[in-house]
């Protein structure tokens, strides 16, 4: 069974990959490259399921870039927390 693919003729001839990584000089120094790649990634899965750290960071930077629109988000919020509790106060009063 003959293959015209290069790469199956290469694989069946033993001959090394072109595009294969070469056998890294200092097997510690590698590792400690793959170490630091995976703290990296690491973090980053960190960073983006953290929420309340996301939110914390997000609030920080609006109050930097747009402390105004930050203040209308929070008197809407208080608004709209107090509007449910005096319609949850004002649905118990009158069913019972």
């Amino acid at each position: 069974m003959t293959s015209s693919d290069p790469l199956t003729r290469q694989r069946a001839s033993g001959a090394p990959a072109a595009n294969a990584a070469p056998a890294p000089a200092d097997p510690g120094r590698e590792a400690e490259r793959l170490r630091y790649e995976l703290a990296a990634t690491l973090g980053a899965i960190e960073d983006k399921l953290n929420v309340p750290r996301r939110l914390r960071r997000g609030i920080r930077r609006m109050s930097r870039e747009n402390p105004i629109a930050l203040a209308a988000i929070g008197v809407v919020s208080a608004a709209a927390v107090g509007g449910a509790v005096w319609a949850a106060v004002a649905w118990l009063k009158n069913r019972g």
